[in-house]
């Protein structure tokens, strides 16, 4: 099963960070994590953009901040344009199990 993640992100370089590893340990899954960093300060997406590079993880940087929505919808646009295949869900409190998402999918 594939499964891409939005994880959008503000300031919140370190809190970005426990999410992706929290994802990385998911077990049966496939998954694209997808990162968009919604216009936060340069040295938070700095930090933000590297780890999607050391972690596997496409990273998107917003122009603007136009908000949660607008953020999530940068990565839903990507993951429909890009990834036609994908099971998309962009909020998931994670610690769970992804694969309890095709159960209803």
């Amino acid at each position: 099963m594939k499964v891409a993640v939005i994880v959008l992100n503000y300031n919140s370089s370190a809190d970005c960070c426990k999410c992706v590893a929290d994802l990385k340990q998911q077990e049966g899954v496939e998954l694209e994590i997808i990162i968009v960093d919604n216009c936060s300060r340069k040295e938070d997406a700095s930090a933000v953009e590297q780890l999607a590079a050391e972690q596997g993880c496409t990273f998107i940087a917003a122009k603007e901040n136009r908000g949660y929505n607008a953020g999530n919808n940068i990565g839903l646009r990507y993951t429909i344009e890009i990834l036609k295949n994908y099971i998309v869900d962009s909020y998931v409190e994670i610690p769970c199990n992804l694969n309890d998402l095709y159960k209803y999918g």
